[in-house]
């Protein structure tokens, strides 16, 4: 006598071969989504890192030519020519100079040192030049510091009050007619200072407020300004 067992017809587990390209082709696309993301990620932290270093090298910038502005000394240095003085502060149009204190050596606490330091601009750098000692800038090598990359367009104006493109401006003495001289020409020193210039694109704009010498000041600096030259004619008002 022959027995049947039961067969049971169940399917067989795992994946069929269209399954299984269907689910390459979503996890490919998956992949390359993730991926262009994560590109977009990298390239905006990348400008975001490129954009923080600028503006960290703009602020260091701002803060030199602030500080530099801050002790900025109404005393004119000696030139080429020893009958022209140059100003305590000089804007060319191709350069911005000024005379300054310096900081403090504490081994010598009472003598005051003057430095004069020159910005210009070399390419797209603007580059600061420090010389040791102020009225010795012809004979003199400068340190030179480049404080900003990718500089363009650098504009410097001095405000007195209105803006004006070069410095010391020709006028006359305040309450008198008569012409200043050389001398004290090179001594006056503007209100202001503003200075325009873009940085890889951005534009950028900075004023300074410059205090101007009083009376005072001047008479103390005077035994320290270089000699004017000898002339003729003696001033009005000389003994």
């Amino acid at each position: 006598m022959n027995s049947f067992l039961p067969i049971n017809h169940r399917p067989a587990s795992g994946f069929t071969l269209l399954e299984l390209m269907v689910a390459m082709a979503i996890f490919a696309l998956l992949a390359a989504a993730g991926w262009k993301l994560f590109q977009v990620l990298m390239q905006t932290r990348e400008r975001a890192d490129v954009q923080a270093a600028q503006l960290l090298a703009a602020q260091e910038a701002y803060l030199q030519l602030l500080r530099d502005s801050r002790e900025l000394v109404a005393r004119p240095v000696s030139g080429p020519d020893p009958s022209q003085p140059q100003g305590a502060l000089l804007l060319a149009p191709d350069q911005l100079a000024l005379t300054r204190e310096a900081p403090p050596d504490p081994r010598f606490p009472q003598q005051v040192r003057l430095q004069r330091i020159v910005y210009r601009l070399d390419q797209d750098r603007l580059v600061r030049e420090r010389y040791a000692r102020a009225d010795q800038v012809s004979a003199g090598v400068p340190s030179r510091l480049v404080l900003l990359r990718g500089v363009s367009n650098w504009q410097v104006q001095v405000l007195n009050p209105d803006p004006l493109s070069q410095w010391p401006a020709s006028a006359t003495v305040s309450g008198s007619a008569q012409a200043p001289t050389a001398l004290e020409q090179a001594g006056n020193v503007p209100l202001g200072l503003e200075v325009r210039f873009e940085q890889h694109g951005q534009p950028l704009l900075w004023r300074f407020v410059l205090t101007g010498p009083t009376e005072k000041l001047r008479q103390t600096l005077s035994a320290v300004m270089p000699a004017a030259p000898a002339s003729s004619t003696p001033p009005t008002g000389a003994p």
